[in-house]
């Protein structure tokens, strides 16, 4: 037993540097201002109101529930696990639509960010 809990452990150690080292290269910024959060554009809103600038990644509307990390875990839960959108609100306690606006974020800055490397 306490072989199997110390493989565990050195597992969710992996895992875990994994993450924390994926989540600095990417480097979202300390309040997101690296990353270009999706909004939907309504017709009959100026395209100037986008372009403003925000107060340390907070823009219009709702504050932000979740923490950059727990963004970027739910997106690597979508990924890897492929649990659905209303799944993710439920685990998060959030919206299926806001699930949707951070997975779309996400992919597109890590897009940007990984998309050049080689493999």
């Amino acid at each position: 037993f306490l072989a199997m809990l110390w493989l565990f452990i050195q597992d969710f150690h992996r895992l875990l540097f994994f993450f924390l080292a994926t989540f600095s290269y990417l480097n979202p910024g300390e309040n997101a201002e690296n990353i270009q959060f999706w909004r939907s554009v309504l017709k009959d809103v100026e395209p100037e109101y986008y372009d403003r600038e925000t107060n340390l990644g907070v823009g219009p509307g709702r504050p932000r529930t979740l923490s950059l990390k727990e963004e970027f875990f739910l997106v690597m839960c979508r990924l890897s696990q492929g649990f659905s959108e209303r799944h993710l609100g439920h685990l998060f306690n959030i919206s299926q639509s806001t699930v949707s606006r951070i997975i779309i974020s996400w992919i597109n800055f890590m897009y940007l960010k990984l998309g050049h490397l080689n493999i």
